[in-house]
């Protein structure tokens, strides 16, 4: 649901407020746009009790679309956060490599070319 919407400490409550409004028309205009189609788009629900399908009134059509969104915002927030991760860790893995490399250099300007030590 969208009040339900985490919001970190650093995020401002205007644009939290500026985001569920944006969030609530894309949801709006989506259904809108499946039910203009031609021919006309529908959500369906099973009904358990008669094992068949049925529209959905345009409230609940709203939830369930709602509630994409959101897994596909969630999925979407995973898949960068675990790019992000991957890339400190190839940062941190250059940052070792070019410590190594400073390290043996420092180490090799010592050392004359017929190996002995100046």
């Amino acid at each position: 649901e969208i009040d339900a919407m985490e919001t970190s400490p650093t995020i401002s409550s205007s644009l939290v407020s500026a985001a569920k409004s944006q969030i609530r028309e894309l949801i709006e205009e989506t259904c809108q746009s499946i039910s203009t189609c031609d021919p006309p788009g529908r959500f369906l629900g099973m009904d358990f009790a008669t094992g068949r399908w049925r529209v959905l009134n345009p409230t609940f059509a709203k939830l369930k679309t709602e509630q994409t969104f959101f897994e596909c915002m969630r999925v979407k927030l995973l898949q960068a956060k675990k790019l992000a991760e991957m890339e400190s860790a190839r940062i941190a893995r250059q940052e070792e490599v070019l410590a190594n490399l400073s390290n043996n250099a420092s180490r090799l300007e010592g050392i004359d070319l017929d190996g002995s030590h100046r």
